[in-house]
């Protein structure tokens, strides 16, 4: 989950046209550095984009800018958005409805 947010908050404070695989992953592995490895990178990625979450973090870069007035350093919004991400997902490939 960690990495996942870390993935997530690289692609908040990207250029939109940096929405690309090998874009982001070079970002995160300058960014992150050494403390995490190649498959985890890849696979935060991939699970965005397994999950059909690009366009939706494009959503919630709008909103994250708006709620943070642009400062891309706050864990505990970027956890929350891509929380209630994950939740819509879920709900809408058949996983359970959060109360």
């Amino acid at each position: 989950m960690q990495i996942m947010i870390k993935t997530f908050q690289l692609m908040l404070s990207s250029p939109d046209e940096s929405f690309d695989f090998n874009v982001i992953y070079q970002n995160i592995k300058e960014k992150i550095g050494k403390e995490i490895t190649d498959g985890e990178v890849t696979g935060a990625i991939g699970t965005l984009q397994k999950m059909g979450l690009i366009k939706q973090v494009l959503e919630s870069k709008k909103e994250f800018e708006l709620t943070s007035q642009g400062r891309h350093s706050n864990p505990w919004i970027l956890e929350q958005a891509l929380n209630r991400i994950y939740r819509g997902w879920g709900e809408q490939h058949g996983g359970r409805k959060s109360s």
